[in-house]
């Protein structure tokens, strides 16, 4: 279940989020605009724990993709983490992460989740 709030004028956006199991965290994506892109901060608690930082943008197929080879503090060599977001014209939202180990040369699927809108519930 997740929870996607817009938050400081639109340049910031929070995303709080829960499994089935005892997992549940919240990210937080920024945009800077002087590099013109987007960074996030992911955040998780429970049974696994992860911080993710990156940078990233539209690609050519617009698709949003972050990655932290993109980032500042990269060094070359490092294993690379790609997440991304393909546009989807029912409405739904696909999170594509990926890690290389080569440089890129191939990838692995860390997580493959497919978001649906849920109808709004109004108090009676």
């Amino acid at each position: 279940m997740n929870r996607i709030t817009r938050e400081h004028g639109g340049c910031v956006l929070r995303e709080d989020y829960s499994t089935k199991g005892s997992y549940t965290g919240m990210s937080k994506s920024f945009y800077n605009a002087a590099r013109k892109k987007m960074a996030p901060d992911l955040d998780g608690c429970g049974r696994i724990g992860a911080v993710y930082r990156g940078w990233g943008g539209l690609n050519d197929q617009c698709e949003a993709v972050l990655s932290d080879r993109n980032a500042p503090y990269y060094e070359r060599g490092a294993a690379i983490n790609r997440i991304t977001w393909p546009p989807r014209a029912d409405g739904s939202v696909r999170q594509h992460w990926q890690t290389s180990s080569d440089d890129g040369a191939s990838w692995t699927t860390v997580f493959d989740g497919l978001y649906f809108r849920q109808a709004s519930q109004q108090a009676a």
